[in-house]
């Protein structure tokens, strides 16, 4: 049985990130490696991304990246895209994903989503992308039944 996520270690810095598995590191049941950082810079440096290439909202939200990899999504730990950041580095929307550890602290703690790279983003209470699933559509969505209980998540379809 997982922690509650108030049991589960802090990752002590706001901004995080990861790269999304391939399908075929899904297939294969990896898990999703993330890194923690005190600014939001350097969480994007550790998955690729040149701050300089990201056009940010007036607030300071990364909205897209300009290279060949780029911003697929960012989800939050709280509703309304509020709280610690996990940004997700991709090539492309093609059902690629992240999958967490029960022990890791993003396990059963995304709230709200962000669309960046993708149109369709698919958020699953069960690891292997499995039980219940939200799938969000655009913009900032908060995830009703599913908050704070996503295990598992897929990335679809380009932003038009």
């Amino acid at each position: 049985m997982a922690p509650a996520p108030s049991d589960q270690e802090d990752p002590g810095a706001t901004y995080c990130a990861t790269t999304m598995l391939s399908a075929e590191q899904i297939d294969a049941g990896v898990r999703s490696t993330i890194a923690c950082f005190d600014s939001l810079d350097e969480s994007l440096r550790s998955v690729g991304l040149d701050p300089g290439t990201v056009t940010r909202s007036a607030s300071g939200v990364p909205q897209a990246a300009l290279n060949a990899g780029g911003l697929v999504a960012v989800h939050y730990d709280n509703v309304n895209g509020q709280g610690l950041y996990l940004n997700i580095n991709g090539s492309g929307c093609n059902g690629g994903g992240v999958s967490f550890a029960s022990w890791e602290f993003w396990n059963d703690r995304i709230r709200s989503t962000a669309h960046r790279g993708c149109s369709t983003i698919k958020h699953w209470a069960e690891p292997q992308y499995q039980g219940d699933m939200v799938a969000t559509t655009g913009g900032v969505t908060n995830l009703g039944s599913l908050a704070g209980r996503v295990t598992s998540v897929r990335y679809f379809g380009p932003v038009n």
